[in-house]
């Protein structure tokens, strides 16, 4: 039994020195913990949270790097913000006990705190004088941080920040005295002095950025000048071969007329107000054919996500859709033809991934998109379906399938319908997709509807539509505020309505019927053809219409960027208004009246007419073209409107 007792009392000796580390109370009500410690060059503060009973306020015991023998053993104080000094720099370890007299109320706690005694250094003053105003920039080459920036102007105006920048106002031809401090806490560094004349005047800076490639559209300029902002600048652009003058915006060189294809150079010349003039000179090359093929995307599932492609030559962009925008996971050289996946570019629900290709030579449209989902999916192969229990769902292929009922894609599940297969919906009953329909009939086509039935798609709240060789017969498809709708090699029988979408992607498709884009962002036909009812395009950032002939009954443009490559329009009226810009080039057109209002823009290069129709720009339009197009064409226009040739 003794043996037993004394081993018993030894392991209790471990424990009780083991406790002061970490304990912050006993039995007796007294507690203290430690909400804050930190130290500002070798000055150390201490911020305590202390619990005692009633009217029995203990003191505070404090001790550096080791823990106290007794209660006399260190700085006694019955203040919880105390402040101490340290003038040993390094790591320390502050041990904190409540006492009375000469006992411990309390265990030590204790934290680590770091003394960093290093004076602070006189920073170097870069500067540069943008627009008027005199930039500083107060350097230093250690690796200390500092809590505070502080400039001195000609010992009158005083600026303090946490960053090392600062912006002045200035006059020129006046003499400057700037001192510049760097501080740690109350320590200052000695001051940094620069002494001054500012009386010389620079020529402006120009730099421009010019898209790859480049089809002929506004190129961003950007000014920069001692003195003078960029909205005192005097701006002249011309291009050096086909002499167009380029327009400036404030941001941009807008050309005047379009630039015809091939090889040129834009001139700029730059004038400010005290006549120093600086003049720039950049060659492009003017590229308005897109490529008749199209990049290939694949992504291979496994223990990771692999992606390959084949695409012309070029840079290679892989891109990921998230938030209601295309971001760029990684880009590749021409040789390059895949890629792992990053995790961070993985989640659970599934990513949807595209391919984009720049070419000096011709213009690409981005793939078709591929979505990718490591999943469990439920299998159908019953002939009919009444709900897919917001489950992923996999419609087996070379089956004929009934939809009865409402049937629902739920947010972030998929229903993928492989090769061969029929789906039916019944008339009056709707396939809601809100989250992705991916129907992949490359190898055996898909039918929609094949019987005549009038059942409708409808894609709505941020649904995906991916569609490869699908006859749509007369399936009505509706579109609200979805995120993307690609098709490729698809026949639409009953037209196409989409109101909102991020992307819309319509390669070799055939659609019937009265078509409707409102509100797509980013619009992309490319080798397809319409025809019968109105085609309206409204609200469009960014739309490109390539190798395609658009043959319905009326086109419709409301404001809307629009660039119709190659191909042919067929129409008996052509109207685009309400801010409206298009250009067309390599065209086709045919039509009776073809009208440009309201504030919009059209340009025309080689374009072929097969007989004489009315070009007219009115309220506050403008139109460029060719002489020899004009004098083919009856042109109508009002006092406030320009229809200008080249």
């Amino acid at each position: 039994m003794r043996i037993i007792k004394l081993r018993f009392v030894s392991i209790l000796s471990m424990f009780v020195l083991l406790i002061p580390l970490v304990a912050c109370s006993d039995r007796t009500g007294y507690s203290v913990s430690i909400k804050q410690a930190r130290c500002e060059f070798a000055e150390c503060y201490l911020d305590l949270d202390i619990r005692y009973p009633a009217k029995d306020r203990p003191e505070i015991l404090i001790t550096v790097d080791r823990i106290p023998v007794d209660a006399m053993d260190g700085v006694r104080t019955d203040d919880p913000k105390y402040s101490f000094k340290l003038e040993s720099s390094g790591s320390h370890k502050i041990y904190v006990t409540l006492v009375k007299g000469k006992r411990f109320l309390t265990s030590p706690v204790s934290t680590d705190i770091l003394v960093d005694t290093r004076i602070p250094e006189t920073p170097s003053i870069i500067w540069r004088v943008s627009g008027g105003m005199l930039l500083i920039h107060l350097a230093t080459q250690g690796n200390i941080s500092y809590t505070a920036f502080k400039i001195l102007v000609n010992s009158g105006i005083e600026k303090i920040s946490t960053s090392p920048y600062f912006e002045i106002d200035i006059e020129k031809g006046r003499d400057y005295i700037i001192q510049g401090y760097t501080s740690r806490g109350v320590n200052q560094s000695e001051p940094g002095i620069l002494d001054f004349l500012l009386n010389e005047d620079e020529a402006p800076k120009i730099n421009t950025f010019i898209e790859s490639p480049y089809s002929g559209g506004p190129i961003m300029l950007t000014l920069e000048d001692d003195w003078d902002r960029s909205s005192r600048l005097s701006v002249n652009a011309f291009a050096e071969l086909s002499g167009i003058r380029f327009l400036y915006d404030g941001q941009r060189l807008i050309p005047e007329s379009p630039l015809p294809q091939g090889e040129d150079a834009i001139v700029v010349k730059v004038m400010d107000s005290s006549g120093n003039c600086t003049e720039y000179w950049e060659s492009f090359n003017i590229v308005k054919r897109t490529s008749e093929s199209l990049p290939e995307l694949y992504i291979e599932e496994g223990a990771v996500r692999n992606a390959k492609w084949a695409a012309q030559d070029g840079t290679t962009v892989l891109q990921k859709f998230g938030g209601g925008e295309w971001t760029t996971i990684s880009t590749h050289d021409r040789d390059e033809k895949t890629t792992t996946i990053p995790r961070d570019s993985l989640s659970i629900e599934g990513d949807l991934y595209r391919l984009l290709v720049k070419s000096a030579s011709e213009i690409t449209l981005p793939s078709m998109p591929v979505f990718a989902k490591e999943s469990f999916f439920k299998r159908f192969s019953t002939e009919v379906i009444s709900s897919l229990l917001g489950m992923d769902a996999l419609l087996v292929g070379e089956n004929d399938y009934r939809l009865f009922g409402n049937i629902v894609v739920r947010e972030n599940s998929i229903m993928k319908v492989e090769s061969g297969s029929t789906l039916t919906i019944a008339r009056g009953n709707t396939l809601l997709v809100s989250g992705v329909l991916d129907l992949e009939g490359r190898k055996d086509r898909i039918a929609l509807n094949p019987g005549g039935s009038y059942g409708t798609l409808e894609v709505s709240n941020n649904g995906i539509l991916i569609a490869r060789n699908v006859d749509f017969n007369k399936t009505r498809i509706v579109v609200k505020n979805a995120s993307v709708i690609a098709m490729d090699d698809c026949t639409l029988g009953a037209g196409l309505e989409i109101r909102g979408a991020r992307t819309v992607q319509l390669y070799n498709c055939e659609i019937a019927g009265d078509i409707l884009f409102d509100g797509v962002i980013d619009l992309y036909i490319h080798s397809s053809r319409t025809g019968s009812g109105k085609f309206v395009l409204s609200n469009s950032l960014s739309s490109t219409v390539s190798r395609s002939k658009i043959e319905n009954d009326t086109v419709e443009i409301r404001n809307s960027r629009v660039s119709f490559l190659l191909g042919a329009v067929s129409s008996q009226n052509l109207k685009m208004h309400q801010l409206s810009r298009v250009s067309m080039t390599g065209l086709e057109i045919s039509s009776e009246k073809l009208e440009v209002l309201e504030a919009s823009s059209l340009s025309l290069e080689e374009i072929y007419s097969d007989g004489k129709f009315l070009l007219s720009a009115r309220t506050l339009s403008r139109v460029s073209l060719n002489e020899e197009l004009a004098g083919e064409l009856e042109l109508e226009t009002d006092e406030k409107s320009v229809i200008a040739t080249y």
